[in-house]
């Protein structure tokens, strides 16, 4: 283990005997934190270390930037509490979730009960919730007063005579990635029975849910078509369909001393490709990157395991959800 040497002495009969090895060393781990998105706060350790002893406790807790919130730990940790302690048993990866906060949450929505500016005429008083305005006759709940709405019925409201709710259609998708499935999820239609799709690139399905592969980067209008008795309606969404970014690098020299320098270059992406989001390398002695092109050197000989994570979100993703990422690994030798 590079570090770790102990020697012992003995006498024999000719002599001091030199003997060296490892005797009883304990084993130590890196502990790696990641921030995602990696703009979105900042993640402190107690003790903070390169290595960690085998057993030892590491307390981290996440503070959150300006508009976000810390949503939960994951990966070789998991939790909710943003103030959390570690026992380190192994190399570890820990990801600190943070999501965006609603700038708007709150506002503009009026307490039940209360009347918006504009509402009522000077004069006319407050209506309790339910009640109807003197003259204009009772209503039962759910029923159109005369002359009001006619033929504008809202939505999930009974068309007037009929009693039956609207047929309306409504999907959601995952991100799409080429060459990967994408789940497509029409439960949110209303009183629909059947439901048929098309997805834009000559190839179509049917049934509430859906999972379908693209083959080539673009954008596609995908067609849901949902029916019933009555008839039917159709619902189109532009989905975009991107190419994932490729984890790959170079080292040079592959091989060196200790104390000499090693030069890692993330590969260049293809330009259709996902722009990467941020950059986070590993280079297996407690020591981390976070730029493309990093130079390292090593204090102690030895053989390292060097990692290189590219986070990146596709276009369509929602603000508040996590970022993606692909890994690459690569073997460098520090000699004595």
């Amino acid at each position: 283990m590079p570090g770790c040497h102990a020697f012992r002495i003995m006498w024999g009969i000719f002599g001091i005997i030199v003997i060296i090895g490892s005797f009883g060393c304990v084993p130590k781990f890196t502990l790696e934190v990641v921030i995602d998105p990696v703009e979105a706060g900042q993640v402190s350790s107690n003790p903070s270390q390169d290595k960690y002893r085998q057993g030892a406790k590491v307390m981290l807790d996440a503070e959150p930037s300006q508009g976000y919130q810390f949503q939960k730990w994951a990966g070789d940790h998991e939790g909710a509490d943003s103030s959390t302690t570690i026992t380190v048993e192994k190399n570890m990866l820990v990801t600190a979730h943070f999501m965006l906060l609603d700038s708007h949450e709150g506002e503009g929505e009026p307490e039940e009960g209360e009347v918006t500016e504009g509402e009522t005429g000077e004069g006319e008083g407050e209506a309790i919730e339910g009640e109807v305005a003197e003259g204009e006759g009772e209503a039962e709940e759910g029923e159109v007063a005369e002359g009001e709405g006619e033929g504008e019925p809202t939505e999930g409201e009974p068309i007037e005579g009929e009693g039956e709710y609207l047929l309306q259609p409504a999907f959601s998708w995952e991100p799409a990635w080429i060459g990967q499935d994408v789940s497509f999820d029409a439960s949110a239609s209303q009183n629909a029975e059947t439901y048929t799709w098309d997805f834009g690139d000559g190839t179509s399905g049917s049934g509430e849910t859906v999972v379908h592969q693209f083959n080539v980067i673009g954008v596609f209008a995908v067609t849901l078509t949902v029916s019933d008795a009555s008839g039917e309606i159709l619902l189109s969404h532009d989905v975009a369909v991107e190419l994932t970014p490729v984890a790959g690098f170079s080292v040079a020299p592959e091989t060196a001393y200790a104390l000499q320098e090693f030069l890692f270059t993330a590969d260049l992406q293809s330009p259709d490709t996902q722009p990467v989001s941020a950059y986070l390398w590993n280079f297996g002695d407690g020591n981390i990157s976070t730029i493309p092109s990093p130079v390292h050197t090593y204090e102690d000989a030895g053989t390292y395991e060097v990692r290189l994570r590219l986070f990146y979100k596709h276009s369509q993703s929602l603000d508040t959800s996590p970022s993606q990422q692909v890994t690459a690994a690569h073997t460098v030798i520090a000699h004595a």
